[in-house]
């Protein structure tokens, strides 16, 4: 990769992507920027939040394969690389491209221009929407946040850009499945309910003076229209003309009154709104180490299945089989196995085949399996001191891949120490292997 970066800048050009090193990227920006390049082709690492000398930007393509499937861009995405040319600090003007691709050209260019020059944005979703998020953050306001109440947490949640673009029983529902899991998890526990929040929480009435229950809403809104004024029936002369209703009509009642009601007022939800939260240590642990919950239960599983595996010595545990722990959480970005990897005695299926009785987690199909033990293999070739471009070559990674991945992989190994050390189901008698587990760890690391 190094060899191919450098044969393009001597021809005054260059490309980037992720694949580089730090180091590449910052090379490749920097003689961008001092004009010793005069054409850039780079993935989406350029399209936003970047301030580049580009007179000219050429979108190439439009759809990109996503889950299987190629898909379009988005227009947020495509509009933020447009952007990219013709930037205030180093130009007066830009022009932006978008390479129209088909048998119909003129076609295309209008189904183009429609879309992405005068089509609308997406609308933007809360990153708390995603499960990981939403796990994560609620054990943090548990564990360091000071919000340990489930009304508090749900007030939280619903002060959020989360809670404005969510139904109130969606979001809700979240919360509940969420809070389930930590506590099944043991990251959390109920402490009980808390009776004198509860009450505090009752006490707390809404009001709003400048509503009226008894008027429609469009005379609310009306009413507050410069010049408008709204005058009581009893004061007109035709009031006796209208059927409208003064107090609510039967079978309705008042918001104010709505506490009252059916389920609104009910030992159980005062139950609900005031259950008490609490970390245990591992919750705490999880949240320190910055970790996803679920990539903590990973990993917990997997060195309780070694742990069992030394007491018993039943199969080996390696640094390979760690390894492959750590790149079967969510927080581990495992490199994408190859159509031809995927090939019945490659060189990744004969080495998956060698390693099966190490493995300390399952995988739930092949191509996860293989993307899995391929980045494993990866960090064992960097920890065994091979020649990356040897490791470049053997495995069709880039430089940037594998330096990425090793800081990665480093930070889970760390947390693995922590995680076990924190785990409570252990009793004295296996101190002797947990301490055999985190010498071997400490080494890895």
């Amino acid at each position: 990769m190094g060899e191919k970066l450098v044969q393009c800048i001597r021809g005054g050009t260059a490309f980037h992507h992720a694949g580089l090193t730090h180091n590449q990227r910052k090379v490749v920006e920097n003689a961008f920027k001092e004009g010793i390049l005069t054409c850039l082709s780079a993935t989406p690492t350029l399209a936003a939040g970047v301030n580049l000398p580009a007179r000219r930007v050429l979108v190439r393509d439009i759809k990109r394969w996503d889950d299987g499937m190629s898909r379009p861009l988005p227009v947020m995405e495509v509009r933020q690389m447009l952007g990219r040319a013709g930037r205030p600090k180093y130009d007066d003007f830009g022009e932006a491209w978008v390479l129209c691709k088909g048998t119909d050209g003129w076609e295309v260019a209008d189904m183009v221009s429609e879309k992405y020059f005068f089509g609308d944005v997406e609308p933007i979703n809360s990153k708390l929407a995603g499960e990981p998020a939403l796990r994560t953050h609620i054990l943090s306001i548990i564990s360091t946040g000071g919000i340990q109440h489930r009304g508090e947490i749900g007030d939280f949640l619903a002060a959020t850009f989360l809670g404005f673009s969510t139904p109130k029983h969606i979001l809700k529902e979240k919360i509940d499945q969420t809070l389930t899991w930590l506590t099944e998890q043991r990251f959390i526990r109920k402490v009980g309910v808390d009776r004198s929040y509860s009450e505090a929480r009752a006490d707390k009435v809404v009001v709003n003076d400048d509503w009226d229950d008894s008027v429609p809403a469009w005379a609310m809104v009306a009413k507050s229209t410069q010049g408008v004024e709204m005058t009581d029936e009893d004061n007109i002369n035709n009031a006796n003309k209208f059927s409208a209703h003064k107090k609510p009509a039967l079978g309705f009642n008042l918001a104010s009154e709505l506490s009252t009601v059916g389920a609104w007022h009910s030992n159980d939800l005062d139950e609900f709104s005031g259950m008490k939260y609490e970390a245990t240590l591992m919750g705490e642990r999880i949240t320190q180490l910055y970790l996803d919950p679920l990539s903590a239960s990973i990993i917990r599983t997997g060195l309780r299945r070694a742990i069992r595996r030394i007491v018993k010595d039943i199969a080996p545990v390696t640094n390979f089989g760690l390894l492959h722990l750590a790149t079967s959480t969510p927080d581990f970005t495992s490199l994408w196995a190859k159509n031809s990897e995927m090939e019945a005695n490659s060189k990744l299926w004969i080495k998956t085949n060698s390693v099966e009785d190490e493995l300390l987690s399952d995988s739930s199909y092949d191509e996860m399996l293989l993307s899995n033990v391929k980045s494993a293999w990866m960090v064992e070739m960097w920890c065994d001191e091979e020649n990356i471009r040897s490791i470049e070559k053997d495995l069709d990674v880039n430089p940037g891949d594998i330096n990425y991945r090793v800081d990665i992989m480093a930070w889970l190994i760390h947390s693995s120490r922590e995680i076990i050390l924190a785990d409570d189901v252990f009793s004295d008698e296996h101190m002797p292997q947990i301490a055999e587990l985190i010498k071997q760890l400490d080494v890895l690391r």
